[in-house]
């Protein structure tokens, strides 16, 4: 699944990428590497929002009743199969989204062995995952925007890496990005993962997964001298 998330970038580039602004009351600054399970606050694009707006990562349905079952529901819904999401009452009538991202983080397990990637797109420095949100009112009439980040089944180089669930993002060309967030494309065509050609991967050390996992050198290249490992790539 997709529960290791960066957006390693500057508000000018984003508000570029984008071409909108991003809320002036919203705080940014880079995430190196983000645990989906500490449910950070994120810079999500949609088109019914003007602006760059920002969720937490963990989607909660507008039709939960309490904190504790939004507690509860926020930790399976960090991400929502393709596949599935017209099925699955936590996702029906949610609203779609981008979700900006400079790369993502997965395991490749070899033997007793879970060796950390990181994977990104070289020619797009800050590239769209499909995501979709729902507004929730909590206990005190606060709303509380959250959202999920789609996948799919992995393309050739993913599952080599995420060798286990063979899953991946769902990863938006740019001229998709419009379509999904308008409703002008179907799911079936983004069940189809991202060409593979197009993307990068590299393996990185442990510090991912130590207190310091959202530093900036969380993403340093750096070899795994694992014969097997060596040989896939």
């Amino acid at each position: 699944m997709c529960f290791h998330n960066s957006i390693n970038t500057d508000k000018q580039s984003l508000e570029k990428k984008y071409n909108k602004k991003l809320k002036e009351s919203a705080t940014f600054n880079p995430i190196f590497h983000a645990n989906a399970f500490e449910f950070l606050v994120w810079p999500i694009v949609s088109s019914f929002y003007q602006e760059i707006e920002t969720m937490n990562w963990g989607l909660i349905p507008n039709w939960v009743k309490s904190p504790q079952d939004a507690n509860e529901i926020k930790t399976k819904t960090l991400n929502a199969r393709i596949e599935t999401i017209n099925e699955k009452a936590s996702f029906k009538n949610t609203k779609r989204c981008i979700v900006p991202s400079t790369g993502f983080y997965e395991w490749q397990t070899i033997g007793s062995k879970k060796i950390p990637y990181f994977i990104y797109l070289p020619e797009s420095p800050i590239f769209s995952l499909a995501g979709i949100y729902d507004t929730w009112v909590d206990e005190k009439g606060l709303l509380r925007n959250t959202f999920s980040i789609l996948t799919t089944e992995a393309n050739p180089l993913m599952e080599k890496i995420h060798n286990t669930k063979k899953r991946m993002p769902v990863i938006l060309s740019p001229e998709h990005e419009n379509a999904w967030m308008n409703n002008e494309i179907q799911n079936e065509i983004l069940q189809k993962p991202f060409d593979e050609k197009l993307m990068k991967a590299y393996t990185i050390g442990n510090i991912i997964s130590g207190k310091n996992h959202n530093s900036e050198g969380v993403n340093k290249p750096q070899i795994i001298e694992i014969q097997e490992q060596l040989s896939l790539f």
